[in-house]
């Protein structure tokens, strides 16, 4: 029989979820029992957030935190902080950096919509046409 051994470096839930930012615009977050934290960017879909962070105490690892991150319903590599500073620095640098991404694209959707747009003949051109 393995025997799981505590994690005395786990940071305490409490702790860390008073710490953790408030969600930039855009983005929601949740607190569970248990010491998780979710900040969710919804997606249009309603079923896979457009970007997620479940952030955690590292109760089976070595680590004071763990980070999970998702894009749409993919998961991406967990990363692991020492301490709940490290943690929170790491968790606000990646909602600052995603949120850039998620409005970089959404500022790249509105330019291709309006090229589109300009490519496309006026209600003139048409009615010329016609």
């Amino acid at each position: 029989m393995i025997y799981m051994r505590p994690n005395n470096a786990a940071a305490d839930p409490s702790a860390l979820a008073d710490k953790l930012p408030d969600p930039p615009a855009g983005w929601q977050r949740s607190d569970a029992t248990g010491g998780i934290t979710e900040y969710r960017y919804a997606g249009d879909d309603g079923v896979c957030a457009v970007a997620k962070l479940s952030i955690r105490p590292d109760l089976l690892g070595s680590d004071a935190v763990r980070v999970d991150p998702k894009r749409g319903c993919s998961s991406g590599e967990t990363r692991y902080y020492e301490s709940i500073e490290a943690a929170v620095d790491g968790v606000t640098t990646e909602l600052r950096r995603v949120t850039e991404l998620i409005n970089e694209e959404s500022a790249n959707q509105s330019e291709m919509i309006s090229t589109d747009n300009r490519d496309s003949a006026t209600v003139a051109e048409l009615n010329e046409m016609s």
